[in-house]
């Protein structure tokens, strides 16, 4: 079994070095509070030995989520976990992972983890307690994407009382993750029972990697076999003397009043408060009017007058102590809480949604990942129609932290906000992610914002209102032989009557009746009649059943897709030029040749040198070439709509010469916001002439 070293000095290797030595039984921790910032360097003292390692294990289907080494600590009233990811998680913003805790050394446990994956934990170590996290979709990593689970061994099910107390992460080649749980929060036990799994993004993936003690005794290559882990690394409860003062660790607005605004405080451990307004300082000029602690380690302060959107605020403390009767250190930076509050608007268009569910009563909410939304429950931020007229709207407060500039000035830090809408409390959105927002003041000028969405984000302008014809011809690829007599070639796309089926429902054939220009010729077409209120975008593959194994090496009585591993064909349905009468005629397609896989919309086809590439890269992170033609110098306009058809960048807007030409786009609008995730579209006008592609942006 490897041993790594990752983000660590020569002490710890000393300590690692003592770890390889002594043999795998209960370690005893060093006694403090280590620093939350996913780094080991400075805390080597408190979380002493490595309590489990697993090997790098690439090649592996798991990557970028390779498991490292495993710390854990306590102080008088908190776990800390610190584990380490083989990856830069700062760019690698994919995967989850779980924390497992058994609690009282026996049978009684989840059988499943807090997703409801089937990750079981083997006998005897079943867990009491999951903390999961998520790093899908970007944004700041915080507490509020680390969730405390408790298993509720009487009807199998469970339960989250809210996010961990902090969460940290350390980016660079080798990442730390670091959580930290009220001791109360797990029972107070002596002594736990503990291992980190990883899984994928999907809701079926089981876990793939794991930090154990034993090492290796979970590591999968793929996604579908049943995991089972082992859970058996011990951990005893540490004691000590406590001498470490208490920190404020933050601040955010919780209850907006008439004229003043309740601002909770959150310390690092429990604090002793006798409510002395004096003790507190709004350091924008503000008056302390009332203090009461709410929690052990949460105090709740009234600030008058009520503060702006989008402006950075700041709370000092002074005097303050915990428990042990340590006071808080008034050094201008752990006792200051500074936070921004932002205002954003969702308006969402259910009317789509509502006409093909027209079952009341029409009830909407809104879930998402970043207070003041949640996951869980379902329903606990509802929308509300008061006109009626389909359009419901959520407004929320949202509270991020500052962050020093290079000035060392604080400025407001775009955070990222993903959501979802559900119907009647039961229904999510079918879309395959969720919606995603940024949350910039600095561009914006402000700290408010309207958002307007539909319901998976379909919105009328996306879809057709006449019926389309579109005319597909496919023939073999150049370096393959001819398509014959003996083949058969199908078509299988997103939109009816296109479907994915294998068989394929809709066929094409060689028969010289139109399409088909020719018999025989090997090349075979179709034309297909997309009904009005099609969605316009429609992706589609063809699919080849080989009549003769012997030449083409597949199995003569199974149709399969072309383009393994690729991305789908696409033909946008305009239907303002095209109709049953006058149908889209896509180029020639080649099968198996899908580098160039975009069909062509708004183009006659005759014309030839007008040409629209995909963007380079597809999907696009940060910069995106797009690439056209022109067969005669013309006006070109080269624009960018989103999803709901809004135009959101003009790319290239003037004169350009016969040719062919390039422009580069990085992801923004004109002004320089930054767009979420999604599906976008570009559309390239060039006098008479016009074309469409889709792309796809990833943050």
């Amino acid at each position: 079994m490897k041993r790594h070293l990752p983000l660590l000095g020569a002490q710890t290797c000393v300590a690692l070095l003592l770890g390889l030595l002594a043999p795998a039984l209960v370690h005893a921790e060093g006694f403090g509070s280590p620093t939350m910032d996913g780094l080991l360097a400075g805390d080597e003292a408190i979380y002493n030995l490595v309590e489990a390692s697993d090997s790098m294990d690439s090649p592996q289907g798991n990557a970028p989520m390779d498991l490292g080494d495993l710390y854990v600590a306590n102080d008088a009233t908190f776990w800390y976990f610190l584990f380490t990811v083989y990856a830069d998680l700062s760019v690698d913003q994919w995967g989850k992972y779980i924390l497992f805790v058994d609690t009282t050394n026996d049978t009684d446990g989840g059988l499943t983890d807090a997703w409801g994956r089937a990750i079981s934990v083997a006998d005897p170590h079943k867990a009491e307690y999951t903390v999961r996290s998520w790093l899908d979709g970007g944004g700041a990593y915080t507490a509020a994407k680390t969730q405390l689970w408790e298993w509720n061994q009487v009807d199998s099910t469970w339960s989250s009382p809210g996010p961990v107390a902090e969460a940290a992460l350390a980016a660079g080649a080798v990442s730390g993750l670091e959580w930290k749980i009220p001791r109360a929060a797990l029972g107070d036990p002596s002594t736990i029972w503990c291992s980190i799994a990883n899984t994928g993004g999907g809701g079926s993936d089981n876990a793939q990697d794991t930090i154990n003690d034993p090492a290796e005794d979970w590591n999968a290559i793929d996604w579908i076999t049943p995991a089972v882990v082992s859970n058996s690394t011990e951990v005893a409860l540490s004691s000590g003397t406590d001498t470490t003062p208490p920190t404020v660790v933050g601040a955010c607005i919780t209850d907006r009043l008439s004229f003043s605004d309740i601002v909770t405080l959150t310390f690092s451990e429990p604090v002793v408060d006798l409510g002395n307004t004096s003790w507190y300082s709004d350091l924008g000029g503000g008056s302390i009017v009332a203090v009461t602690q709410s929690t052990p380690t949460t105090v709740e302060v009234e600030v008058f007058p009520s503060y702006a959107y989008g402006a950075c605020e700041q709370i000092a403390v002074t005097t303050i102590e915990d428990a042990a009767g340590n006071p808080i250190v008034a050094n201008g930076t752990t006792n200051v809480g500074n936070f921004y509050q932002f205002q954003l608007l969702v308006r969402g268009n259910m009317s789509l949604h509502m006409q093909a569910d027209d079952t009341p009563p029409h009830t909407f909410a809104i879930e998402g990942s970043t207070a003041p939304l949640t996951w869980d429950p379902l329903c606990d931020f509802a929308m509300s129609d008061a006109d009626a007229d389909s359009i419901y709207q959520a407004e929320m407060d949202f509270c991020f932290p500052c962050a020093e500039s290079a000035l060392r000035a604080l400025e407001p830090t775009p955070q990222s906000v993903e959501f979802k809408f559900t119907h009647q409390c039961t229904e999510y959105e079918t879309l395959g992610g969720n919606h995603f927002y940024t949350v910039d003041p600095g561009s914006l000028g402000t700290g408010v914002d309207t958002l307007d969405v539909f319901w998976n984000d379909e919105a009328p302008v996306d879809f057709t209102t006449l019926p389309v014809d579109v005319i597909f011809s496919v023939r073999s690829f150049a370096s393959n032989p001819p398509f014959g007599s003996t083949d058969s070639l199908g078509l299988g796309g997103n939109a009816l009557p296109l479907d994915w089926n294998q068989p394929p429902t809709n066929l094409m054939a060689d028969d010289g009746v139109a399409p088909d220009a020719t018999a025989g010729d090997g090349t075979y077409a179709t034309r297909i009649t997309f009904p009005a209120g099609t969605l316009k975008s429609v992706d589609y593959k063809y699919q080849l059943k080989a009549g003769d194994p012997v030449v083409r090496a597949a199995a003569d009585s199974v149709f399969t897709f072309e383009c393994s591993g690729q991305g789908d064909r696409n033909v946008f349905l305009d239907d303002t030029i095209f109709s049953t009468t006058n149908p889209i005629i896509l180029a020639l397609a080649h099968y198996d040749d899908c580098a160039f896989a975009t069909g062509v919309s708004g183009l006659r086809p005759e014309i030839r040198g007008f040409s629209l590439d995909p963007s380079r890269p597809n999907p696009v992170r940060n910069d995106a070439t797009i690439a056209y033609a022109l067969p005669t110098t013309s006006h070109v306009r080269l624009d960018v709509y989103d999803v709901n058809g809004r135009h959101v960048r003009t790319l290239v807007d003037e004169t350009r010469p016969e040719g062919r030409h390039a422009v580069v786009w990085n992801g923004r609008m004109a002004d320089g916001r930054t767009l979420p995730t999604g599906v976008y579209f570009l559309r390239l006008e060039a006098g008479e002439f016009a074309k469409s592609q889709k792309v796809i942006l990833m943050r």
